[in-house]
Parts: structure tokens; C-alpha cells; sequence
């Protein structure tokens, strides 16, 4: 019989949970204890949450790979969001069905002895203009937060960063997309720079296969709200436009006083200055996160 415990993400958070109680186990291994070196090593984390909490979860499970703390534990999931996206894309279901106690049985056998694969993770930053202090406080998705730096880009930028995972990516080649777009029958410029070049080239036609640890974007644009909703119920695609190693986004408000953004199910107004750029930099995390496959038989 595996060992089971059960953490109230409410009250321990994820970061409390790699700092205490794998440190716990941890200085227990090294001291001898046979016991806690095999739980520690043979450990499994099941994620009861949405898409958001995974990957909540999967930041702070990548610390260790920077602390040198391996291995990494893999995550499984209990889907109890709203799109529960990353649970679909891993066999373990687009929600959670009423009968929970047979369905919860079945889940951690998957997660026990299920295969494990990885998935990509990539690094965002929010490099914004200063705000007086008379505006209206921010509000931010939870995984987005402040630095506590400055950019200098003609006007001191606030930066913000997120710890997001994104999956279903597909490249090999370190490559900078720059475009925009001005409607997807209208693209004014769409082209790459390779890093160790100051030429721009133009992106040659045709993507390659989207998996989850390849280390590339999948860019995708919508035409209208409508497209959106035939989107999300797979009646039809969204375009894809390219596929790219880091992107970096620029947006100028022009006569728009904000942007509306959404990154992995949480909604939120980006402000926008009139004569300033917001940038958003997406930059692959250097460690894969490790993910239970819940589709295996």
C-alpha cells in the first residue's frame, strides 16, 4: 500500500511545500533513514485544481532543478477548473465525474503507475511604463507578479514575470519572431532573426508537428469574438501563423487605453501608455516540468 498525504493548497502553498517538506524528508535521507530516501526519491504529486493550479505547482516543483534537489517529483492531475486544458492534453479528462470516490481510486492508480513525460515551461515578463499614483491599482492574475525592478526604455518600465506552462509546442531552432499583424487577412510583417544575425528573413511556409517538449510556440490568431467560440467548441481552428523558440510582443495603446489578455484561464486588463510600449518576453524555462500520463492503460 503506496503512502498517501493530502495538502490544503490554501493553507500550505506549493513553494511551502518543496521548501519544508521535501527539505524534510531530505535531511531525514541523509541522516540514514532508508524510509524517507525511497519516499523521496519514488515520490508522485497528484494536483486536484484547474490548469492554473498545475502550474502553480510545476513552477515551484522546477526550483528544484535550480537548488540541485533531484529528482523531481512528477505531477498528475485531478481536473476542477474551468477548461482544464493541460489535464485534457494528458489523458486525465476534461473534468471530474460525479462519482468521485471510484473516479478517485482509478486516478491514483494512473498517477502510481502511470508513464512520465515532458513538458515545456516558459518564462513571461511584463515590461510596462511607470503608473502615477493616482491610478487605479493593478489587477493581476495570481501567477503574475512584481519583481521589484526597473527596465530603462526611454521611460522607466515596471516588470512583472509569470511562471507559466505552456504545452503542445514544436521546434529545434533559437529563433526571435517579430511581426504585426493588422487582422489575419493583413499581415504587414512576419518574419525571424536568427540570434546570432542583425537580418530579418522571412519565415518559410509550412509548421512542423506540435509536441510537448520540443521547445517551440505555437502563434495563433483569431479573427473575431465568434471565431473564438467555434475555437473553443472545435467546430473549426484558430490560424496558425508561426512557431517560434521566444517571442517578444510589443503594444503601443495608441487611442486603446488597454489591452485585454488572458494567459492560462485568468483574464486581466493590460494598461496601455499612448506613447510608450508594453513588451511581453516569453523565454523557455532550461528544465522540462514533468507531467503523469493519465491515459495509459
Amino acid at each position: 500500500m503506496k503512502n498517501v498525504k493530502v495538502f490544503d493548497l490554501t493553507v500550505v502553498k506549493p513553494s511551502d511545500f518543496v521548501q519544508y517538506v521535501l527539505g524534510c524528508l531530505e535531511q531525514l535521507a541523509d541522516a540514514g533513514d532508508h524510509s524517507a530516501k525511497s519516499i523521496r526519491h519514488n515520490l508522485r504529486v497528484m494536483v486536484a485544481g484547474g490548469d492554473g493550479t498545475v502550474g502553480w505547482v510545476l513552477g515551484c516543483l522546477g526550483d528544484l532543478y535550480v537548488q540541485n534537489r533531484e529528482p523531481i517529483p512528477p505531477v498528475a492531475v485531478i481536473p476542477l477548473g474551468t477548461g482544464n486544458d493541460l489535464s485534457r492534453s494528458f489523458g486525465w479528462g476534461a473534468s471530474f465525474p460525479f462519482g468521485w470516490k471510484a473516479a478517485a481510486k482509478r486516478s491514483l492508480y494512473k498517477a502510481i503507475f502511470g508513464s512520465v513525460s515532458c513538458l515545456d515551461s516558459w518564462h513571461i515578463v511584463v515590461s510596462m511604463p511607470e503608473r502615477g499614483d493616482e491610478e487605479e491599482e493593478l489587477d493581476f492574475p495570481h501567477s503574475l507578479r512584481n519583481l521589484g525592478e526597473c527596465t530603462f526604455y526611454d521611460v522607466w518600465m515596471l516588470k512583472w514575470r509569470m511562471d507559466f506552462t505552456i504545452y503542445g509546442m514544436k521546434s529545434h531552432s533559437l529563433l526571435v519572431v517579430h511581426y504585426l499583424i493588422r487582422g489575419l487577412t493583413n499581415i504587414i510583417r512576419l518574419s525571424i532573426k536568427k540570434l546570432d544575425s542583425s537580418e530579418w528573413e522571412n519565415i518559410p511556409r509550412g509548421f512542423v508537428e506540435a509536441q510537448s517538449d520540443d521547445g517551440l510556440l505555437e502563434i495563433f490568431g483569431l479573427k473575431q469574438g465568434w471565431h473564438a467560440s467555434l475555437v473553443m467548441v472545435e467546430l473549426i481552428s484558430a490560424k496558425h501563423i508561426a512557431q517560434a523558440a521566444a517571442i517578444r510582443l510589443e503594444i503601443k495603446g495608441g487611442q486603446w487605453r488597454d489591452a485585454y489578455m488572458q494567459m492560462d484561464g485568468e483574464p486581466w486588463k493590460q494598461p496601455l501608455d499612448h506613447e510608450y510600449s508594453t513588451f511581453v518576453d516569453i523565454k523557455k524555462v532550461p528544465y522540462p516540468s514533468l507531467i503523469i500520463n493519465g491515459g495509459d492503460r
